[in-house]
């Protein structure tokens, strides 16, 4: 019959939330290779994502390139470096446009890339698949 300040139970969290969507993939179909001894091409890829449940539950958007490892698209607005080696190129944070920026040099082979992105969710839910195909010249 006392009042405390304890209490104890059980909670258990669902995760009832939508997955993100990818809005739009704004990145080219075709870049040149550069010749021997040329500067690298820059090659810029965004995915613009939307979340029902905020923005902020975004956890992470993802690209492969033909199936390989995934790289992260950042929306950090350039302040940090999502994938060891180079920064996300990303102009503004917190916008819903997530970044990816990778150099093309003469060591890249010709031919088509199939680039498949999803984003996940902080719940682990994902959004479709979006496939295109970069032609590297």
């Amino acid at each position: 019959g006392y009042l405390g300040n304890e209490l104890r139970g059980t909670i258990e969290l669902t995760a009832t939330g939508n997955p993100p969507v990818i809005d739009e993939i704004i990145a080219p179909d075709r870049i040149q290779r550069p010749a021997a001894g040329e500067p690298a091409a820059t090659l810029q890829l965004i995915a613009r994502v939307s979340d029902p449940d905020g923005l902020a539950n975004v956890a992470r958007v993802e690209v492969r390139f033909d199936g390989g490892s995934p790289l992260l698209l950042c929306d950090d607005g350039g302040q940090s470096q999502c994938n060891p080696g180079f920064g996300s190129g990303d102009a503004a944070a917190g916008d819903g446009q997530f970044t990816l920026t990778i150099q093309v040099n003469e060591n890249n082979s010709p031919g088509p890339r199939t680039l498949e992105f999803i984003a996940t969710d902080r719940s682990g839910l994902q959004s479709e698949a979006v496939t295109r195909v970069l032609t590297i010249d």
